[in-house]
């Protein structure tokens, strides 16, 4: 919540800073983009000051070709390494409204779910641009680069970035998609146990990798669990997202069950969570490195027997 006197300074710095924001305009400009609520957006120039206000928006900029433009990011913004430099507004559970106003942003990059509604929608009632991002699949991710690329200005950097994403994306499905299907869970969260269904883009790389995401059917994206439910199915492959390899330890309470195939054989996975959690174009590297994990479980205890 705003403090009055946090508000107050808030109300008598409006008229000036609305001066300085661009607006939405027409149609006519070239600035123009549809965000992931379906609601389109124009600029009368390029965004010149972009408030990225979660760590994927960030990427996602930077991604764009609009990485000097960003001028405000919010807690966990670690990519690239220049995004760690820039001020931080908030976090996920609450935004600095006045922090973030004294930075004078002319477009800010909500995330769907990431933020707080009621605080990104009294920035718009503010006047200023909000847009609204949450890549579902992996051409989701590539249309956001473009979409960012149209309202920054910087399409000669956004575009040929986004192609070469889809490219590699592509590229990874031709070679293993085909393959023998690997059984795999990937565990989002330890305690309380979570996973992830087909419809999550995690799922999405599980299936492109050549993988059968033994969680693919539930209800929800991120589905809550028991260890029976994952015991029952036997899974090949166990898969988590970390920060290095002492991420394993949170894979050690399956180490309880040597009947799982996926114990028995080691076959205890890690990808670092920034590049398989985080819908940006790093996720073409987690993809690779589950693609290459799977494969060495599909050739290690799937192949044939010599005749």
């Amino acid at each position: 919540m705003v403090s009055k006197r946090s508000m107050g300074a808030l109300c008598r710095g409006l008229a000036g800073l609305l001066l300085a924001v661009s607006l939405p305009v027409s149609a006519d400009s070239p600035y123009c983009a549809t965000d992931d609520l379906g609601d389109p957006l124009c600029l009368d120039a390029p965004a010149q000051r972009i408030a990225a206000l979660s760590p994927g928006a960030t990427e996602l900029a930077f991604a764009a070709g609009a990485g000097e433009q960003v001028v405000a990011v919010v807690a966990h913004s670690d990519y690239p390494p220049e995004a760690e430099g820039l001020p931080s507004v908030g976090d996920h559970q609450r935004i600095d409204l006045e922090a973030l106003l004294s930075l004078q942003p002319d477009l800010v990059i909500g995330w769907v779910s990431g933020n707080p509604p009621a605080q990104l929608e009294k920035l718009a009632a503010l006047g200023l641009p909000v847009f609204y991002l949450e890549p579902q699949h992996f051409d989701g991710i590539a249309s956001a680069i473009e979409r960012l690329a149209s309202l920054a200005g910087s399409d000669a950097q956004g575009y040929p970035a986004a192609e070469d994403f889809r490219n590699q994306m592509a590229a990874l499905k031709a070679r293993y998609a085909d393959l023998e299907p690997v059984s795999v869970f990937y565990q989002v969260w330890e305690s309380p146990l979570m996973s992830v269904n087909d419809e999550n883009f995690i799922g999405q790389i599980i299936s492109l990798c050549g993988g059968d995401n033994i969680m693919e059917e539930q209800a929800r994206q991120v589905p809550r669990l028991n260890a029976e439910v994952v015991i029952a199915e036997d899974p090949a492959a166990i898969v988590t997202g970390g920060n290095g390899e002492d991420s394993r330890n949170g894979l050690e309470h399956w180490r309880q069950y040597p009947e799982l195939s996926a114990v028995a054989n080691d076959h205890l996975f890690v990808v670092p969570s920034s590049l398989i959690q985080r819908p940006t174009p790093r996720l073409a590297q987690g993809a690779r490195l589950l693609c290459e994990q799977l494969d060495n479980v599909r050739q290690t205890t799937l192949a044939e027997p010599p005749p």
